[in-house]
């Protein structure tokens, strides 16, 4: 026996009348034996309101036909005719479906929407109602039709004209148009959506799951996407215009690295918006192998369904499976152009990598986005907020916020692990560091955080201006120079990370690879990186990269000229960090690309002695005395705290930063 949901009428609505006709249920048990006292009730009011003498004799005929043929009842029309003629009782009766609850709940329907849903749901499955249906649109046109329906669903015609033909909404959705089999005719529910009704459990059931499919809700609201700047308010222009109407539809293709929140900033865009969001299946549920043409078919036929209902987007996500060169014919290539060129819907479409893509289909896009990384600043507060207060310290915040590989997906992972499984045994900061072992350090735990103010440094220009040019993102080419462990890498981390909050810090290490066509693209990639995010570039240990050039490349003299003038013609600030200064030497080429260079000076008694006094102040010892004959660099300053604090001693502190004596500075720069 079939099973349908139960006829239920909501607590407010009033009760039906006395109606006169009686049904013995029968194999198979119909819809309309199930729900016949309301169809009843709404085949005699609708009776009443049509005074045509040819529709009411095609409704008499339609009405006898389905009642014989469905075993319901042999003079059905005379006693809905009957029942009319005495009944005076027409308020409007609301029924109750689970189904229909569940919808309200997913979509946030209001009490309108939901009656319309209700009444296209009956009208789809009862016979009889199908049938007064195709007697209201064979004998009324608009607004008549409008006006008799408007009474027997409970919706002034005014409202119902806006929910079903300028807003579209519900007929977008299948819920309340089936433009397959009644095209042009309203409250004709579509067989998957009302199948879905029929088989609702819960209020928490997914109805359109098998018709759209939403994309999942945003994670990141749109204020932590706020280091976009001017991109983030014409992105905001965009989906606002176009969610309204105001604007045509948009294509918009978002390309950068995996996790750099693409998807998400697409999603808050469509919540800030108030946008819905629909998502192009990625995987074909039969698992065919050419999922490129499903995906294709699905967006056209998406496109077409929400095509005039502004406030549906739609997002593509790895759009690289369907937009590669080489992979198409003629008449394929020239399919997905006219796709692309339709525009039905905005769409917004996602990919880590044009490098494969048909340039005919870049052409086609209405914005084609690279998205920026979020700088350091940004980070940071993605970090703060996905990370329960207080959990970390402000060190392992710096650390993580200054990893290259950190992008927002990697901060959403890390902030679900803290929430998880943090304890008193395993603490927030511990568990973080098992999960990026390879983290940057960024600052040691003797010296404490990079102090510019304490750091002894011969330039031309002062500190403040240095900070300031750095933070205003002037075109300038710094380096930094010194002997082995005077603190030049802390310094560009400080300018690159602190004063222009910039992420893109590269050490050699990370650049160098034996073979040369790789080696040239991480080098390629660095530059546009940086131009990319308009951030300042920073190069840690540039000699050793030069004397890599040296030896892999197959053309060493051409690459390094063609390095010295891309550092030169860099339009981002730029500092560069290596040993020693003589090193323009051998490259002088390098020295002309720079405007300044800053000589790191070794720390003498006093900048010493500050440091140490903090340091005995956190680790529970007596500070000790500075001699003033002592200097040091930071590395050597490191290595004695870490002596004093294994043997618990800081007596022989001084004579330990004694042995640092000028025989041994000279040596050091003899060497360098």
């Amino acid at each position: 026996m079939a099973q349908y949901p139960k006829f239920k009428l909501s607590n407010n609505s009033p009760e039906l009348p006395k109606i006169p006709a009686k049904i013995a249920k029968s194999e198979p048990y119909t819809f309309d034996q199930q729900w016949f006292p309301l169809i009843f009730f709404w085949l005699s009011r609708c009776l009443t309101l049509i005074a045509d003498k040819k529709a009411r004799q095609n409704f008499a005929s339609r009405l006898n036909k389905v009642g014989v043929l469905y075993e319901l009842h042999d003079n059905l029309f005379e006693q809905v005719n009957e029942f009319s003629g005495v009944n005076s009782d027409w308020r409007i009766r609301t029924p109750e479906l689970l189904g229909v609850q569940a919808l309200e709940k997913q979509l946030n329907l209001t009490v309108d929407e939901s009656r319309c849903v209700a009444f296209a749901y009956l009208c789809s499955k009862s016979k009889l109602l199908e049938a007064m249906l195709d007697i209201v649109y064979r004998y009324f046109v608009f607004p008549e039709d409008f006006e008799l329906l408007s009474k027997l669903v409970g919706v002034d015609a005014i409202t119902l004209e806006e929910l079903l033909i300028s807003d579209r909404r519900l007929g977008v959705m299948q819920m309340t148009e089936s433009p397959q089999r009644f095209p042009g005719q309203f409250f004709r529910m579509s067989k998957a959506v009302s199948d879905r009704i029929d088989a609702c459990q819960s209020t928490d059931d997914d109805i359109l799951v098998d018709v759209l499919a939403f994309a999942s809700p945003a994670t990141i609201e749109l204020e932590q996407f706020s280091y976009l700047n001017e991109l983030l308010i014409l992105l905001k222009s965009c989906v606002e215009k176009t969610s309204t109407g105001t604007c045509a539809p948009l294509n918009i293709l978002f390309i950068g690295r995996p996790g750099t929140g693409k998807t998400e900033l697409v999603k808050a865009l469509a919540k800030h918006a108030g946008a819905g969001l629909l998502e192009v299946p990625v995987i074909a549920p039969d698992n065919r192998r050419d999922t490129s043409t499903y995906r294709l078919t699905e967006f056209e036929r998406i496109s077409l369904m929400i095509d005039g209902a502004h406030r549906y987007q739609l997002l593509f996500d790895e759009a690289e499976d369907v937009l590669r060169q080489g992979l198409f014919d003629e008449t394929r290539k020239a399919w997905i152009n006219r796709i692309l060129e339709q525009r039905h819907t905005s769409s917004y479409w996602i990919c880590n990598s044009t490098r494969d893509f048909e340039a005919s289909f870049l052409r086609r896009f209405d914005h084609v986005i690279t998205m920026p990384e979020p700088d350091f600043n940004a980070r940071i507060a993605l970090l703060k907020k996905a990370l329960p207060t207080d959990s970390v310290t402000p060190q392992l915040l710096s650390s993580l916020a200054a990893s290259d590989a950190l992008v927002p997906a990697d901060v959403s992972q890390l902030g679900n692990l803290v929430k998880r499984f943090a304890s008193e045994q395993l603490p927030a900061e511990k568990l973080i560091k098992f999960a990026t072992p390879e983290l940057p350090c960024v600052e040691s735990s003797e010296l404490g955080t990079f102090d510019f103010k304490l750091t002894p440094i011969k330039t031309d220009l002062s500190k403040a201006r240095i900070e300031q040019l750095c933070n205003q993102g002037a075109d300038i080419k710094l380096s930094i120079t010194g002997v082995s462990g005077s603190g030049k890498t802390a310094l560009a981390r400080y300018l690159c990370h602190q004063c222009n909050g910039s992420t893109l810090f590269f050490d050699a290490s990370t650049l160098i690879d034996s073979i040369p066509d790789t080696f040239d693209a991480n080098l390629n990639s660095m530059f546009q990186r940086a131009a990319q995010a308009n951030q300042l570039l920073a190069i840690d240990n540039l000699d050793h990269l030069l004397r890599a050039i040296q030896r892999v490349m197959p053309s060493p003299e051409t690459t390094l000229r063609e390095l010295a003038a891309r550092i030169r013609n860099v339009s981002v600030p730029l500092v560069i960090a290596l040993d020693c200064h003589v090193t323009y030497n051998e490259f002088p080429m390098f020295e002309a690309a720079i405007d300044y260079n800053i000589q790191m000076e070794l720390w003498d008694a006093s900048i010493i002695s500050e440091h140490v006094n903090l340091w005995a102040v956190a680790n529970g010892f007596k500070a000790p005395t500075i001699g003033s004959h002592c200097s040091a660099t930071p590395r050597q300053l490191i290595k004695a705290l870490r002596a004093c604090r294994f043997e618990d001693d800081t007596r022989n502190l001084s004579m330990r930063l004694s042995s640092n004596d000028e025989r041994n500075q000279r040596l050091l720069t003899r060497v360098c």
